[in-house]
């Protein structure tokens, strides 16, 4: 797997190599065009003061052009090359330089030559690329009027109706070819150089750049089961991971809470287990010491029984929050009559509950129902009564209200239930562990329940959609289950 820092060095090496290439390029472009356009230019002005030195007198037509002032033009050199002709194509002059050669000629333009020179490249005569101008040229007249004190005066004008010429211009580019060739060349090494800089900068930024994301992952490696309690500190890290670190650390929080969990609840088995584990090794003991006490066997069985059942019960709520919180299944909605639940999940109880005196106060009228799943809203109101029977004084009472919604009087949808209790032993410290797994007010956990019952409750509740809610009003434990 390509690491970051490897994804980022070749990411910025290609792009900084791409845009030095490009900036390159177009250096090199803006150079040579206008090397070419100042080439041009001297050429141009160069043929135009050579068109200057063509004199007419008398419709006849000369150039007065000293060489020996001119060395590019004299014989055996390879520097420049001119020639005239007539308009009848007959060669006026050319530079000794071309030794009785001729040079290319493009047809007759179209305009002045004063304001259209025509300029091409192609081989010279000598065979080196090189650059042309052609221009038509307007002979010089002179005139020599007398001028004021007696002194002579030359006047110049130029005949536009008299007789034109055509004046080709050329010098070689080798000079230029290999300026332009040097140029490449250094801009090459000078790309090379900067490219392999890049990379010593690129690295190093990405080093110190990339030191925090480092230590953080070197931070996380060291991370097991028993450093879950620390926590890794947000002030180090660059802004665009912080939310990442937040989230770790977050991530941190919940495991140490489950973890606490799983501990708190692999003790709180063992302890629950424990208690009747001993009671059903000290009935069957006691079976086994006095076999032929049929009395005494036949108590030892009932309190083997009963143990069985409350060990069926801690099992089976095991099974159900581990049902609920781990896989929950997609709830059966129907109309629940909410009465009738009531009664039905108070049947089995209703022996214990008369052997504490406590009656059912079941106030929900008829025809009232809840939309919710009936075997799961059956199972939370068998906990709850089960706990308020449990838990409640010899003498006392449970009371069942609905939480009618707002759609008036005749409503026959109901928005929860409450089921209350009086509960003189509790406190509003209490209150937020009734949910919690194996709590009980009694720190020595006698009795027959586990302290899985409201937990149980508080899980259904979350997947049928209801909030499970606990308070103390007057001495009395009020619990509600509404829809959100």
């Amino acid at each position: 797997m390509r690491s970051l820092r490897g994804r980022l060095t070749l990411y910025l090496l290609v792009g900084s190599g791409a845009l030095l290439a490009l900036g390159g390029l177009f250096l090199y472009r803006v150079i040579t065009s206008r090397l070419q356009e100042d080439f041009d230019q001297q050429l141009v002005a160069k043929a135009r003061s050579l068109a200057l030195l063509t004199e007419e007198a008398e419709g006849a037509l000369w150039v007065e052009l000293p060489e020996e002032g001119m060395p590019e033009f004299a014989a055996g050199s390879s520097s420049e090359f001119f020639e005239f002709w007539m308009a009848d194509g007959k060669m006026l002059r050319r530079s000794n330089s071309l030794a009785g050669r001729d040079l290319p000629r493009l047809s007759a333009a179209s305009k002045s030559a004063w304001q259209a020179p025509r300029l091409w490249s192609s081989a010279l005569p000598d065979g080196r690329p090189g650059r042309l101008v052609q221009l038509t040229v307007l002979p010089r007249i002179d005139d020599h009027p007398a001028g004021e004190g007696g002194e002579a005066g030359v006047e110049v004008r130029f005949d536009p109706a008299g007789p034109k010429a055509t004046l080709v211009l050329a010098r070689g580019h080798g000079d230029l070819d290999r300026f332009l060739a040097e140029t490449r060349l250094w801009l090459g090494v000078s790309f090379f150089f900067l490219l392999a800089g890049l990379v010593g900068l690129i690295r190093l930024s990405l080093g110190l750049g990339l030191a925090p994301l480092s230590r953080l992952v070197s931070r996380i490696e060291r991370l097991d089961a028993g450093s879950l309690g620390e926590r890794i500190d947000p002030t180090d890290v660059p802004a665009e991971i912080s939310v990442v670190v937040q989230r770790i650390n977050d991530l941190l929080g919940r495991l140490e809470t489950s973890f606490a969990r799983e501990k708190a609840f692999s003790s709180h088995l063992a302890h629950e287990l424990r208690t009747p584990l001993a009671e059903l090794r000290a009935a069957t003991e006691v079976a086994l010491r006095w076999p032929d006490d049929s009395a005494s066997v036949a108590a030892s069985l009932e309190d083997a029984r009963a143990i069985g059942l409350h060990m069926e019960r801690i099992a089976e709520n095991l099974l159900a929050l581990a049902r609920s919180e781990s896989a929950p299944e997609a709830p059966v909605e129907e109309e629940v009559p909410l009465r009738a639940a009531i009664e039905e999940a108070w049947r089995p109880l209703a022996r214990a509950a008369a052997e504490k005196k406590i009656e059912l106060n079941n106030e929900i009228p008829d025809g009232l129902a809840l939309p919710t799943d009936r075997a799961k809203l059956g199972l939370i109101l068998s906990n709850l009564l089960d706990n308020a029977v449990a838990h409640g004084s010899p003498g006392g009472w449970v009371a069942c209200r609905a939480l009618p919604s707002n759609h008036g009087s005749n409503a026959t949808v109901a928005l929860g239930v409450e089921v209350s209790n009086p509960a003189a032993d509790l406190s509003s410290d209490d209150l937020p562990h009734l949910f919690d797994r194996f709590w009980q007010k009694d720190p020595s956990r006698s009795g027959p329940h586990a302290g899985l019952g409201l937990p149980l409750v508080a899980s259904l509740g979350r997947s049928l959609g209801l909030i499970v809610d606990a308070r103390l009003a007057a001495g009395n434990l009020e619990i509600r289950l509404a829809r959100f």
